[in-house]
This record gives C-alpha cells, sequence and structure tokens, in this order.
C-alpha cells in the first residue's frame, strides 16, 4: 500500500488496484465516469483508496510519516506541523502481516521546534527538517533556509543543527541496501526550487 498524510487522516492506495484512464481532452478538467470513459484529469492510470486510518482518540494531525526498520517490528512515524513548538510526534508498531499500525502508540514526543514538516527515526536517532519561510520583498532565499536536525535520544544531549532545504518538506531514512551509505531522503516545495535531495545520513548525526 501507499500511504500519504492528509492532516487529518492518512489515505491508504492500493499498489493492486491500479487502472487504466481515458487521456482524451474530454477528460482533462474530469474525474470518475463519464459516459463510457474512465477519467483521472487527464492522467493516464488511477489508483484506488482502499482505506484510512483515523484517530480514535485526541486529535492527531497527520503532516509527514516514515518509516523505521531498525526495531522489530517496524514503527510509523507520524510527525504534526505547527508554527509554534511543542507539536507531537508519534511512534505506532506496525503489524508484519497486514503493515497497519497498532491501535495505541509505541512512544510520543513533544518536538521543541517550530515548523517540523519532516521527521524521521532510527531507533534512538531522531532528524527533524523545519522549513524557513517564503521569500518575501528584500529577502534572499539564504534568509528563508530550513533547519536540518539530529538528536540521538538521550535527555541529556544537545541537538544538533544544520541548514536545510528551501521549502523543507518530509524526511525518510533508508539503509537497506548494505553496498551503499545510509541515505535521508527530503523534499523541497516552492515554485521553482523544488527537488528531491538525497544526503548520507552518517554525515547528519
Amino acid at each position: 500500500m501507499l500511504y500519504v498524510a492528509c492532516t487529518d487522516r492518512i489515505k491508504l492506495f492500493s499498489f493492486k488496484h491500479i487502472f487504466s484512464a481515458d487521456t482524451s481532452a474530454d477528460c482533462a478538467a474530469r474525474i470518475g465516469k463519464y459516459g463510457a470513459k474512465y477519467c483521472a484529469s487527464g492522467y493516464a492510470y488511477i489508483m484506488l483508496q482502499v482505506g484510512q486510518i483515523v484517530a480514535s482518540g485526541p486529535a492527531m494531525t497527520f503532516s509527514t510519516i516514515s518509516l523505521d526498520r531498525e526495531a522489530t517490528p517496524d514503527k510509523l512515524v507520524i510527525g504534526e506541523y505547527s508554527t509554534s513548538p511543542g507539536a507531537g510526534l508519534w511512534r505506532f508498531n506496525l503489524d508484519s502481516s497486514t503493515r497497519l499500525p497498532s491501535s495505541y502508540y509505541y512512544d510520543a514526543w513533544s518536538m521543541p521546534f517550530s515548523s517540523v514538516q519532516g521527521v524521521t527515526t532510527r531507533d534512538t536517532k531522531f532528524w527533524f527538517h523545519s522549513s524557513g519561510g517564503v521569500i518575501t520583498s528584500g529577502e534572499t532565499i539564504q534568509d528563508n533556509y530550513g533547519k536540518l536536525r539530529f538528536w540521538n535520544g538521550q535527555a541529556t544531549s544537545a541537538v544538533k543543527v544544520w541548514t536545510g532545504a528551501y521549502g523543507a518538506e518530509s524526511l525518510s531514512y533508508f539503509g537497506d541496501d548494505s553496498s551503499s551509505p545510509d541515505t535521508l531522503f527530503t523534499l523541497s516545495e516552492h515554485p521553482g526550487y523544488r527537488g528531491v535531495i538525497a544526503i548520507q545520513a552518517a554525515d547528519f548525526d
């Protein structure tokens, strides 16, 4: 399944349910069945949503999600966006068969940073990517770079800080391929500066 964070829920899409769609002009601005055609705003394929995950207790904001494969079982990492410090970070155990999270979180944290757009963990290692705003009159891109932070999970340890991306977004960790260094992937979102960025995790811990 494909997990998509959608603020008030996580939508689940199935790789087993991908269908062709009509790409003619009739479908350019339509979604769903139109006459004998199936439209997806001009796109060639449709991926069906097959479920969703919502909070059953206090409200949670699903701003960013990632996967922690270091421990057993794997954990789904959920981060909350807020313009003020104190946003939530939760980790849920994932069922090895269904790949769905447990009904109660494994652990929960309050992040002392604002504007966190991406969080990923590797057991006791935590990375945070915070946005720094949009260029306004009189500013340069350097004035609005985000922040990439690392914490080793120890209460007495300081948080390390580096310059992040302009328009910082989600973080994910890939370390399953022993032939290459462990890698952090992130995104930048502002028009004209959008990109996928890969960095060596060991350089930022």
